[in-house]
């Protein structure tokens, strides 16, 4: 087989779909992002649609030689093989599909032994070792996602949901939201912030706020704080522990990340669990080196691993 010259890889995420259009050899392109989710669980023809649209667009120059779509819902192995069917007979070249964290964790390893840590409105944790992939959390906001943004803004609302009790001496409400704070009587407090936060997004913009106050020396925000970077170092603990090729880098990505002072305190809470001989780093973008490792281990014979489960 030719192997291809110019790849498509298209990133479908829950907010946004990121397109990315490289030369495999030499890793040059372009990319591009549209405001349309693509989440083949949620809804499969929706995403459908959204990436036959991406890859329509890029005939007008010239047509990609292979498509590589990675998106939420295609871990599953029947809708990765329904999807990479279906978008294979709509664009007319190879298809190759994915679950949304391959790339990610590739990203952060380089294609070698390592792991991804996601820090963002959830969690999870992915490690590869040249063959398998692992994973611990992820299991969703309502029972897991542990020292996320969603989990941190969760325990600020419980929080003031004691002090308004009287459970809790702790001043969160006139710290993180002083305006409510002053509503009387509490229970009208209560209704408009349960009401305020009725999706993830929005729960978890609360953690910055949180951090902010930890930082200043809050010991009760400290306490929150530090309890959620060590329940992220015990989802990078389960992945290494489950891997025969102990890898040397723990890769950080994620919107949470980006705070120098949680990622710091999660720095610290990794080593201890893992050794002071792990590295541990941000990696930005990580997606866009993924995709181009993944295209190299796809292309170069018959598969060595199951892209789409992990262990």
């Amino acid at each position: 087989m030719e192997r291809p010259v110019l790849v498509a890889a298209i990133d479908g995420g829950g907010t946004t779909t990121r397109l990315y259009v490289f030369q495999r050899k030499s890793g040059r392109g372009y990319t591009r992002v549209v405001n349309t989710p693509s989440n083949f669980y949620e809804d499969y023809d929706r995403s459908l649609d959204t990436v036959i649209s991406l890859f329509e667009s890029l005939r007008e120059s010239k047509a990609p030689d292979i498509c590589i779509v990675s998106a939420a819902g295609l871990g599953e192995t029947d809708l990765r093989a329904k999807a990479q069917s279906d978008l294979a007979r709509h664009l007319g070249v190879e298809v190759v599909c994915t679950g949304d964290a391959i790339p990610t964790v590739l990203g952060c390893s380089g294609g070698k032994s390592g792991i991804a840590l996601i820090v963002g409105t959830g969690s999870v944790c992915y490690g590869f070792d040249g063959k398998r992939f692992y994973r611990a959390g992820g299991w969703g906001a309502q029972f897991d996602d542990e020292g996320s943004g969603y989990s941190l803004g969760n325990a600020v609302i419980r929080r003031i949901l004691k002090e308004v009790d009287g459970r809790s001496n702790a001043s969160f409400a006139l710290s993180i939201l002083p305006r409510a704070a002053r509503l009387s009587p509490k229970q009208k407090l209560v209704s408009n912030l349960l009401a305020s936060f009725h999706a993830k997004q929005e729960v978890a913009r609360l953690a910055p706020k949180l951090l902010a106050l930890a930082r200043s020396g809050s010991k009760e925000a400290n306490y929150l704080v530090n309890s959620s970077a060590e329940e992220l170092s015990e989802l990078v603990s389960a992945v290494y522990h489950k891997m025969a090729d102990k890898p040397a880098v723990v890769g950080l990505t994620g919107g949470l990340v980006k705070n120098y002072y949680y990622r710091s305190i999660i720095e610290r809470a990794i080593r201890r669990k893992v050794g002071r001989s792990v590295g541990v780093r941000v990696v930005s973008d990580p997606n866009r080196r993924g995709f181009r490792v993944l295209c190299d281990l796809y292309l170069s014979g018959p598969p060595q691993v199951d892209f789409g489960d992990w262990l």
